[in-house]
């Protein structure tokens, strides 16, 4: 098992790699998802206040503190986002192909365009941290069935940026969010912030797996 904990400008991210959990076969998909989401929460808040529930989309919340949460999972590793001030979205994705082809679902016209522009070696990881970025945004107010095409746009990023830009409708006219993206040789994670920059002390790359 591996514990990584990173103090990020407006909230907490912890994320866990445990290949012999992901492995249980005594245990379903969502038992080792619970069991990771529990060993990640007593680690970034070992207070032990720490029950929480789920709503009908799916997002979780808290029963006994204020704090918004988010959890992601992916294989062996596992992701949680915790905040006194921000509303929390988290997503973690491994590097597959299958995005290439894939990508028409869930990229509108301008989105498309950009990564046409992409050398195709990249488009992988280009199109990875858009989907992700998407679903970062669709936790963030866990409200049902969203269209991803038309009401989740990213703006054009380099995967050197830090900070993807991305502009969202949830119904009350369009509004700019910004996600932190953090890239490895095998997957991308991406969280909500309400900082368009990096604290001068952040590290682009701070996760080491």
């Amino acid at each position: 098992m591996k514990f990584i904990q990173h103090e990020h400008t407006d909230s907490l991210i912890g994320i866990l790699s445990d290949s012999s959990l992901h492995a249980d076969s005594n245990r379903s998909k969502k038992e080792r998802e619970r069991t990771g989401e529990k060993e990640l929460v007593s680690r970034l808040l070992p207070d032990g206040l720490t029950d929480w529930g789920y709503e009908e989309s799916g997002k979780p919340y808290f029963l006994n503190r204020a704090e918004d949460l988010s959890f992601t999972h992916c294989e062996n590793v596992y992701a949680c986002q915790v905040s006194k001030t921000i509303r929390c979205g988290i997503d973690l994705q491994h590097y597959r192909e299958k995005i290439v082809r894939l990508s028409g679902k869930f990229l509108n016209a301008n989105e498309l365009i950009f990564i046409e522009s992409i050398k195709t070696e990249e488009k992988v990881k280009y199109l990875t941290a858009m989907w992700s970025a998407k679903e970062v945004l669709y936790k963030l107010y866990g409200i049902g069935f969203i269209d991803y095409l038309n009401k989740f746009t990213i703006q054009p990023f380099s995967t050197a940026d830090a900070i993807l830009q991305a502009k969202a409708d949830f119904g009350q006219g369009e509004s700019l969010f910004y996600i932190r993206t953090l890239f490895t040789a095998d997957f991308v994670l991406a969280f909500h912030t309400l900082s368009p920059t990096l604290p001068s002390d952040d590290e682009k790359h701070i996760f080491h797996f």
